[in-house]
């Protein structure tokens, strides 16, 4: 949109400042209004649709959270921190199984990328403790 509205690159990257200076105040509610008008603007920008996801996950707005940070996967698959801010949303709303399948393939991105590292471990790390949840919650739903 903004190839068709003639503004510069420029002045998109001033709003993106703005709406992370909104984001780092605090001030989520703006923050979110401020990334939403730049994935309109700007819709092929993963940061766009990152910070929006951020700024509705820190307004409890997980679902909304999670929309963005599927749009900013979809920009850069390649990347594997909106996996792992995927699988936080989905722990939020209390889906295990969504979330293990986040955290797996962001271990997959991370093996890939960097091999076995700190990172790599702590996420196998999570991924056993949901394991070990569904395994209690399934013991507690059949009694």
């Amino acid at each position: 949109l903004y190839q068709i509205t003639k503004i510069s690159n420029q002045t998109v990257q001033k709003f993106y400042v703005a709406a992370k200076e909104l984001f780092e105040h605090k001030n989520y509610v703006d923050a979110a209004d401020a990334f939403y008008f730049l994935t309109v603007l700007a819709s092929t920008s993963a940061d766009a649709w990152l910070g929006l996801a951020h700024a509705e996950y820190a307004r409890n707005n997980y679902q909304e959270a999670l929309y963005a940070y599927n749009w900013a996967i979809e920009r850069t698959p390649q990347e594997y921190a909106p996996y792992m801010f995927c699988a936080a949303c989905y722990l939020a709303l209390d889906n295990d199984e969504s979330a293990y399948a986040a955290l797996d393939q962001a271990a997959e991105l991370i093996q890939k990328q960097l091999g076995s590292c700190e990172l790599s471990q702590q996420i196998e790390k999570h991924k056993q403790r949901l394991k070990r949840r569904k395994k209690t919650r399934s013991s507690y739903e059949h009694r």
